[in-house]
């Protein structure tokens, strides 16, 4: 889902001579094939092993060594329907072989399927409560399918065996701000354990700065990120670097990226002085980085997101350092000074308590800006469907249970309303079948709600063609979505709560001449998102300007 366990366990295989052959070839047959399998995976011809692991397999079907490492390397080599054929095949021959479990519920994430991955770590858990990593994979699969707190307990369970894990606790925080299970003040106040746990050790890192105070000179920005590529935040960052004043600063960006460079990172890096590629390096290697560049304000785009940088942060590598963009909460450290935010997220008087960071409110936090090619709105959908069409086409983490309160009200208000659902896995059966029960146990009858999978960029914006009207999910609300909704003229309502994250549709509304659509509370949630939905002249109206 969020990318989050990037280290999965790694099955072990079951042993190599499981079973005899009962075939009319020796056992000293199919032996010398696997092992002329093995020696071509050794020398890396992945190829040749699975010719031989297929041929051991034809030799001795009863055999599950044989169908462990065909699943595994046809899994590497991106076949996965038939890696998963062949792990499911193992399974028949052995359903307790753990090797075989987490391959297949690896395999299943890799094809988008959660429930299928959920059911094979499930199983694992079972047979071994204890096996490495597997409350983590867990809790990325529970938070997948929509089912967050159980997600968080299983985080807490992997914590507890692994108490000084960086990744395991941020990916806690993380989810933790697509729930109710903490109130703002207490969920800061775990931020804040965070740092004093990992930040505090640190201190000792930190060196004095010794960069020009001559005030006439050009100022050197740095921003540090993995998601200066395909990624929600290049949406934001690309107007800033297009945009900034380059008589009066010098931007430099630390690219922690592990993925391959694409087409929109080429876009960007003309657009900043210097451009260093830095995922290989440590935290005090990139803090010694950008030490090197002399950087005088130093700006994190990802917070407690996957792949961040806040341990080169710690170590205080820039005079002066500032979040933004990529995690809209406080980190809960005391070396990040300021958090970019404005009035709409962050009303003067409200969330100070719950920072470490002073915020500094600008008019507008972000500049958002859709890639090249994208699609313009079409027409109206109810007018030709006859009826109106709801999107709740964020995250399905984000879709709490209160959410799925409101937005059955909605429909129950509105009877023949339609509601397209966007989850990763909607492909699937199993998937689709909890969505729609999530619905129906609320009194919707299941004809009124459509789920699809997840969506690339281009696909995702042809499909928001279809939606009339887009309901924002709470407490975590829409971000990069809002604005693709509003890019394709689809306008969105939102519930504004108390936090920034419950609070990150407002502006983009409200600078769309839509703030009628930020409500206070649950009732006016259901009133006015039913209004709009009824309200063919006004939604034709939007659409069309």
């Amino acid at each position: 889902m969020f990318d989050w366990i990037r280290k999965k366990s790694a099955p072990v295989p079951p042993q190599r001579q499981d079973a005899p052959s009962t075939t009319v070839d020796t056992p000293t047959r199919v032996t010398d094939v696997i092992a002329a399998a093995e020696q071509a995976q050794q020398r890396g011809d992945r190829d040749g092993a699975i010719a031989g692991f297929d041929e051991a397999h034809r030799l001795a079907p009863e055999r599950v060594y044989p169908l462990f490492w065909l699943a595994t390397l046809l899994a590497e080599r991106g076949d996965l329907a038939r890696a998963r054929d062949c792990a499911e095949k193992g399974l028949v021959l052995d359903p307790t072989q753990i090797g075989l479990l987490l391959r297949l519920g690896n395999i299943a994430v890799a094809q988008h399927d959660p429930v299928a991955a959920l059911e094979a770590y499930e199983r694992v858990a079972l047979l071994d409560p204890e096996a490495p990593e597997i409350d983590a994979l867990l809790a990325d699969q529970y938070c997948t399918i929509g089912r967050v707190e159980e997600g968080v307990a299983a985080f807490d369970r992997a914590i507890a065996r692994n108490p000084d894990s960086v990744v395991l606790q941020q990916n806690r925080l993380f989810v933790l701000n697509f729930s109710d299970l903490l109130a703002p003040d207490a969920l800061a106040a775990e931020h804040r354990q965070w740092a004093a746990q990992h930040e505090a050790p640190l201190q000792r890192l930190r060196h004095a700065f010794d960069g020009s105070r001559d005030p006439d000179r050009k100022l050197r920005v740095g921003m540090v990120s993995p998601d200066l590529r395909h990624h929600a935040v290049a949406h934001f960052v690309e107007s800033l670097l297009r945009g900034h004043d380059t008589a009066a600063l010098d931007l430099v960006c630390f690219d922690t990226s592990g993925h391959e460079e694409d087409q929109v990172t080429a876009r960007l890096k003309p657009l900043a002085i210097a451009w260093h590629r830095c995922g290989e390096l440590d935290a005090e290697q990139l803090a010694q980085a950008i030490r090197q560049e002399r950087i005088d304000i130093l700006v994190d785009l990802s917070g407690h997101t996957t792949g961040n940088r806040l341990l080169t942060f710690a170590r205080k590598p820039a005079p002066v350092q500032i979040t933004w963009l990529g995690y809209l909460a406080t980190t809960g450290m005391s070396t990040m000074d300021y958090r970019l935010t404005d009035a709409h997220m962050d009303p003067p008087g409200m969330t100070e308590h719950l920072h470490t960071e002073q915020l500094l409110r600008m008019p507008v936090q972000a500049c958002f800006a859709p890639w090249p090619g994208s699609p313009l709105p079409g027409p109206l959908p109810a007018s030709a469907n006859g009826f109106v069409t709801y999107g709740a086409v964020n995250q399905w983490a984000k879709a709490s249970a209160r959410a799925r309160d409101l937005w059955a009200r909605i429909l129950l208000a509105n009877p023949t309303a339609r509601l397209r659902i966007i989850a990763k896995g909607g492909h699937t059966a199993g998937l689709r079948r909890i969505i729609l029960g999530e619905f129906t146990q609320r009194g919707v009858p299941a004809g009124q709600i459509d789920v699809a999978p997840f969506l690339e960029s281009t696909e995702f914006l042809r499909f928001l063609a279809g939606i009339d009207v887009a309901l924002d999910p709470f407490p975590y609300g829409g971000g990069t979505t809002t604005m693709h909704c509003l890019w394709m003229g689809v306008p969105v309502v939102t519930l504004a709560g108390r936090t920034a994250l419950s609070r990150n549709s407002i502006g983009p509304l409200i600078g769309a001449g839509l703030g009628d659509l930020v409500t206070a509370t649950a009732d006016d949630y259901v009133r006015i998102a039913s209004e709009l939905g009824r309200d063919r002249p006004r939604l034709v109206e939007l659409r069309a300007g």
